[in-house]
């Protein structure tokens, strides 16, 4: 069985290799909308393994970088 840190840190992962994606690759043919909802899906399924402040933090701040790119993508539409 997976420890509680150990899936905190795979989800956190696995939300910034999706950032590194939408950001390296928007020419890519994908429904971004897709992306988003499931973006918001894992980091929803990720709050369940925050125990301590620093994955708090962590939480927290990718969810202020996935706001940013929301800012940055409305501003260029």
């Amino acid at each position: 069985m997976i420890k509680i840190i150990d899936k905190f840190k795979l989800i956190v992962f696995t939300l910034e290799q999706m950032f590194e994606d939408i950001k390296n690759k928007p020419s890519v043919e994908i429904k971004q909308e897709s992306i988003e909802e499931n973006f918001l899906k894992i980091y929803d399924s990720m709050q369940k393994y925050v125990q301590t402040p620093e994955q708090r933090k962590k939480a927290n701040q990718i969810l202020k970088k996935y706001n940013q790119m929301q800012i940055n993508k409305d501003d260029a539409e």
